[in-house]
């Protein structure tokens, strides 16, 4: 039986950097090599955050990515706060 392409990938919840950047999911994302390793499933305004967030699946190991809005690519990286997909983690507090 065939593995679904998803199935090997990664739910991250990424912060993308732009002030006007106004993501709304199935946006490519590529890593430091130029390689296309994921796209966005879901994105929008964060407005407690002030940024753009999308959850997006991505390869294991990717480094470096950055998600194409637009036309123009804009730096992303993990959301501090959330950990994995299944929620563990997301309302705890960072400790000192």
């Amino acid at each position: 039986m065939a593995r679904a392409p998803d199935a090997a990938r990664h739910l991250l919840h990424l912060e993308i950097d732009g002030d006007e950047t106004i993501p709304h999911g199935l946006e490519p994302i590529r890593d430091s090599r130029g390689r296309i390793v994921g796209r966005t499933t879901s994105a929008g305004w964060g407005h407690l955050r002030g940024r753009a967030l999308a959850l997006a699946l991505v390869e294991p190991g990717a480094d470096d990515l950055e998600i194409c809005v637009m036309g123009r690519w804009h730096k992303a990286g993990p959301t501090h706060g959330y950990h994995n997909a299944r929620g563990r983690g997301i309302h705890e507090k960072e400790t000192a």
